[in-house]
């Protein structure tokens, strides 16, 4: 009797390693696809919770906070202040600790108020669509 030893073969495993790599990149480009709509409904529910606070700073002291500096644009023949939410934000709206962040670039959302004090905007640009997404009241 002959002593056989069993084993695979390079090819056979060759095989099995590319469909494990298939598999796995296609995987990642699934995953990949989710991670981008989450962090995109994660930047839609911070603008929603920063404008309940507002909301309820506007309710209590009728006014809009307000930063040191701004810009100054005509947007739709009104004139807006403009600026990036700020740290200091935290102090003046009641219940936010702490000012959400962009959860990619860890960069603040763009805070604008009319000239008139009647209206403001949050805006952020999604990651998916790549379009703007503003709330305003």
């Amino acid at each position: 009797m002959k002593n056989i030893k069993k084993a695979f073969s390079l090819i056979e495993l060759l095989v099995v390693v590319i469909i494990l790599w298939v598999l796995a990149t296609l995987t990642f480009l699934v995953l990949w696809d989710h991670i981008r709509w989450a962090r995109d409904a994660t930047r839609i529910d911070n603008l929603k919770e920063i404008e309940n606070k507002i909301e309820y700073h506007k309710n209590k002291t009728w006014d809009f906070p307000e930063p040191d500096d701004f810009v100054l644009q005509v947007i739709d023949w009104k004139t807006w202040k403009v600026w990036v939410f700020w740290t200091g934000m935290t102090t003046k709206l009641r219940g936010l600790t702490v000012v959400p962040t962009d959860p990619k670039e860890k960069t603040y959302y763009e805070y604008s108020v009319s000239e008139t004090w009647g209206l403001y905007k949050l805006k952020t640009t999604l990651e998916v669509s790549k379009k703007p997404h503003i709330l305003e009241n």
